[in-house]
């Protein structure tokens, strides 16, 4: 089965606005996946939506005022967020990995090690994990603002500044 770009989740009362959209992405060239037969509440949800979301590599839910009273709805999009989230959490520990690799062969305090870990917490951050980040910084990046600033090289000065102004920020 080919690989389709887009899966729509909708509710099928909601077809023909849905239909524009599907038109104008097509136009764009992308491949476009939905749920075109109503799916029987009570049999095949589970196989449906993974017929359709198996192959999708972004979901997008036409979230009506109707499509919360829509089982299968609320099934796709339940499903595309625990998939989603799963990804997520394996990215970061495979990221975690590595940068415990680095941290070994090129030592804690190393600039490249200092990047990684701050790209890490960045990362970290900006997707509201902020146990984690808090636990990258206390673990991996708090020495940086401990050190004499001449001691540090390559980006650690930056890095430490970038820290300096957040903690500031947050004051």
């Amino acid at each position: 089965m080919a690989a389709d770009d887009v899966f729509i989740s909708y509710r099928h009362t909601d077809a023909e606005a849905v239909a524009a959209l599907v038109a104008a992405l097509r136009q764009e060239g992308l491949e476009v996946s939905l749920d075109e037969q109503r799916i029987d509440e009570l049999a095949g949800i589970q196989a449906a939506i993974e017929e359709g979301l198996g192959t999708a590599k972004v979901l997008v839910a036409w979230y009506s005022a109707a499509y919360p009273e829509s089982r299968s709805c609320q099934w796709e999009l339940t499903t595309a967020l625990v998939v989603a989230l799963a990804q997520s959490q394996a990215m970061e520990r495979i990221q975690e990995k590595v940068l415990a690799v680095r941290r070994r062969i090129l030592g804690e305090e190393h600039p490249e090690t200092t990047v990684s870990d701050w790209n890490l917490f960045l990362v970290l951050m900006g997707s509201e994990e902020k146990d984690s980040a808090d636990k990258v910084f206390k673990n991996h990046l708090a020495w940086v603002l401990q050190a004499e600033p001449a001691r540090l090289a390559g980006d650690q000065g930056w890095i430490r500044q970038m820290l300096t102004d957040m903690l500031k920020q947050k004051s």
